[in-house]
């Protein structure tokens, strides 16, 4: 790899004030700012100014000076997660630890702690909302949790929270590389300590965090299922894996994939419970936006918390509109469908949800002769789907408003200002949809989900649900109880599509309670979007 010349580097620095134009940081400065408080850095502490590009060099950018600003070490570290282990440094890490616990102090422990301190400095908010600190309280008494709670209601911080002002390291099982990223870019950036493992990263890499994580060197950990058993159609657990340790919390998040995956085509889902045994039976929380009761109990049976408390917040998201559309492809097609939605608004930011590699082509072709459009799918290379990600994030310029994404993008990824989620095709079942949909108007601004529906849509589902479980190593018999339950899912999703209030459907479904069953409230800014065209959430 090219190096940035010296005389570069000199003109850059000079330029910015050898400051990091994130965080401020002064290089050689021995005290440094959090949340406005001041801490005091180690005698031996380095953490020099690095010379950043805006646009990385792998995806067109050059080392002109324009294209380069200074960052710190730390900072620098936070915009290459994949590249953690060249960024960490003995002080650095030494510098984390410090860190956290000043946080601590900062927030009250040993002596009792003040959790709407540890709430701010995860979230930049001392106020919880309900029922966060409840649960939150349920988890540092030592109970087994269950949160189901809707996208964008502040899940994170239920398990974050106690993972932070309990001693120990906490376990995250997630199910996405893209969510593993998104959270630990999130917990970096207010300086916790997290990292996680991925078939994206070099076998060093991977080498070099496992170590790291076999020494305790962080506050959160973040694994697929997989990491401890013997690839993805096994049942058995690797019992010499260096990631079995000692940790003090278990968090499952993403937990409806413990029934629907662990039931198919990931089946180290289904073995979770066995992997809880082998750490201790230590307390866990699992987490799910879209998990029915019939789910619920399927989890807690499968994890083996059948003493947990079950905490339900209410599905209802006034600020989204959901809409369901019937095309008659005699008269108009879905991509002709999807263009004229999107020319009502281009510039509001849209995901696009397709079943297949093959149907998110064929609409990518069709679109980008008016658009600017990205596709997002499992056989992407690990550099484009970061370049996808962090150009529909804003983090790359130009910025992308419209993406076509399979599955392997959404699940638990926090871009707050997305106005538009449309589905190309019918999904399987009610909780894919739910939780697609609810990546839409995150910061509580209206916004809208819109299904596109014609017959065929019905055969296409059935026909990769078969597709599916040929992969299944199950028994006949258990393949035929999946089968059955797959039908049952469609005719849910079928009976939505027809259903005249769809949010009284959905609520109903995920039974929450009826308090929260209430209208959206008619502001001025969502009387002002309906009257001038952009749908408002109804």
């Amino acid at each position: 790899m090219a190096v940035i010349s010296g005389d570069v580097r000199t003109l850059i620095k000079a330029r910015d004030g050898s400051v990091c134009q994130r965080c401020h940081y002064v290089e050689n400065a021995k005290v440094i700012q959090i949340e406005g408080e001041a801490f005091e850095l180690p005698a031996d502490y380095a953490n020099p100014i690095n010379i950043h590009h805006i646009l990385p060099r792998q995806y067109g950018g050059s080392d002109d000076p324009s294209n380069l600003i200074t960052l710190c070490r730390s900072c620098h570290m936070q915009r290459h997660v994949e590249l953690q282990a060249k960024y960490f440094s003995e002080t650095l890490l030494e510098f984390y630890r410090l860190m956290i616990l000043k946080l601590k102090t900062f927030i009250g422990l040993p002596g009792g702690y003040d959790l709407n301190h540890a709430l701010r400095l995860l979230t930049g908010s001392f106020d919880f909302r309900y029922p966060q600190k409840q649960i939150i309280e349920n988890v540092l008494e030592g109970k087994n949790t269950v949160v189901v709670m809707p996208t964008g209601a502040g899940k994170s911080a239920c398990f974050q929270v106690p993972g932070l002002v309990i001693d120990g390291d906490t376990l995250v099982i997630s199910p996405l590389k893209s969510l593993m990223k998104d959270q630990v870019e999130q917990l970096q950036k207010r300086c916790i300590t997290a990292t996680f493992l991925s078939s994206d990263l070099s076998k060093t890499e991977i080498e070099t965090r496992t170590s790291m994580i076999r020494q305790g060197l962080f506050k959160f950990v973040y694994l697929t299922p997989e990491r401890f058993f013997n690839g993805y159609n096994q049942y058995k657990m690797n019992l010499d894996n260096p990631l079995l340790k000692k940790y003090n919390l278990l968090v499952i998040d993403e937990a409806h994939c413990v029934e629907k995956w662990g039931r198919s085509f990931r089946q180290g889902y289904a073995r979770l419970g066995e992997l809880r045994r082998e750490l201790g039976n230590i307390p866990t929380i699992v987490l799910t936006a879209s998990a029915s009761k019939k789910v619920q109990a399927e989890i807690m049976r499968t994890m083996g918390i059948g003493d947990a408390t079950v905490f339900v917040t209410g599905f209802y998201r006034p600020e989204i509109r959901l809409e369901v559309i019937n095309i008659n492809s005699r008269v108009f097609t879905k991509e002709a469908t999807v263009k004229a939605i999107l020319d009502k608004a281009p510039e509001d930011k849209t995901i696009i949800f397709v079943p297949t590699i093959k149907f998110g082509n064929v609409l990518r072709d069709y679109l980008k002769n008016w658009f600017d459009v990205e596709f997002y799918h499992s056989q992407r290379t690990p550099e484009d789907k970061r370049l996808i990600h962090n150009r529909f994030s804003g983090n790359i310029e130009p910025e992308s408003k419209i993406l076509i994404a399979t599955s392997a993008f959404g699940m638990g990824i926090n871009i707050p200002d997305i106005r538009r989620v449309i589905h190309y095709t019918i999904p399987p079942n009610i909780e894919d949809y739910y939780q697609q949909v609810g990546r839409a108007g995150r910061d509580g601004k209206p916004s809208e989900g819109i299904l596109l529906y014609e017959e065929r849509d019905e055969n296409l589902i059935r026909f990769m649900n078969r597709k599916a479980l040929e992969q299944n190593e199950q028994s006949f018999e258990a393949r035929e109880i999946v089968a059955g339950a797959q039908e049952e899912e469609l005719t849910t999703m079928l009976a939505y599509k027809d259903a005249r209030n769809k949010w009284q459907f959905i609520v109903d479904y995920f039974g929450a309670p009826l308090e929260l069953r209430q209208k959206p409230k008619w502001t001025f800014s969502r009387l002002f979007r309906l009257f001038v065209g952009s749908p408002a959430a109804v």
